[in-house]
């Protein structure tokens, strides 16, 4: 909110600039910016009824630093928003239409327990959260996370045998999950519960903290199957199933390093 009659803006270094009038007493503006901007610039310009207005050409400009971060919710409040707030959060679905194009890092905040309730919850046929990153943006990276350690917010796929799908699937990008219980997850392939493969650029990984992982079933890896470097710190990982040979809890090609964490009651065919 600004002090003006007038301003224009911009986000995104965009090419052109936007006017917004005050239509309040107190002289105020308020702009409602976009969970997915990085940048918004504002230029304070006087009144102008000219027929032919311009951009202003004030040399004042005041850039704002935007928070990274999306809201999510089992259902979305207002569109014009998009998760820029706990207020106003969006669907884990359209949290994904949100990163595409980004080259830094992301949060993607769950402000209540969301669960998939059909497939139109979904982000892929196979996965109620499913992000694959162009090889074009190798800086970015997401973290998922609930509140805090003592509140924890359930990430539920919801899924069985006539209805298969895993939990979260992610390719080509540094991914952090923390503060959450990760369940509900069944397919036929590999990764109940998470599903993660990397090319190793920019030392691309995933990191698992503060999590548990339960009643998940999966080919190989009952709650995780990752092609790259994995830590996985202060979780519970049980009851989870695989039907493969591999893995009830975990199964990995690369590098794993565990520390304080839990494993009971998983199973998988051969162990």
């Amino acid at each position: 909110t600004v002090d003006a009659l007038q301003i224009w803006y911009r986000l995104n270094d965009a090419v052109t600039w936007t006017k917004k009038e005050c239509t309040s007493t107190n002289n105020k503006i308020t702009l409602y910016i976009p969970g997915g901007t990085t940048k918004i610039e504002c230029k304070q310009a006087p009144v102008d009824s000219a027929a032919n207005e311009v951009n202003p050409s004030s040399p004042t400009t005041q850039e704002f630093t935007i928070d990274r971060n999306i809201y999510v919710a089992n259902t979305q409040s207002n569109t014009a928003y998009k998760g820029g707030s706990s207020a106003h959060p969006v669907t884990l679905k359209n949290a994904k239409s949100l990163l595409t194009g980004k080259n830094e890092a992301w949060t993607i905040i769950l402000t209540e327990d969301i669960t998939a309730s059909s497939s139109s919850d979904l982000c892929s046929t196979s996965a109620f959260f499913s992000y694959s990153n162009s090889s074009s943006y190798p800086d970015f990276a997401l973290t998922i996370k609930g509140t805090s350690d003592s509140d924890k917010k359930t990430i539920n796929a919801n899924a069985d045998e006539d209805n298969k799908r895993r939990v979260i699937y992610a390719s080509n990008f540094s991914l952090t999950l923390q503060y959450l219980n990760i369940t509900g997850g069944y397919i036929a392939d590999d990764g109940g519960a998470i599903y993660y493969k990397s090319p190793n650029v920019n030392n691309q990984s995933l990191t698992v903290k503060n999590c548990n992982l339960y009643s998940n079933t999966a080919n190989n890896g009952g709650a995780i199957h990752t092609e790259e470097t994995t830590s996985v710190d202060t979780c519970n990982l049980y009851s989870n199933h695989a039907v493969g040979s591999s893995g009830g809890a975990i199964d990995s090609t690369k590098a794993l390093t565990i520390s304080s964490s839990n494993f009971y009651s998983n199973d998988s065919k051969n162990y």
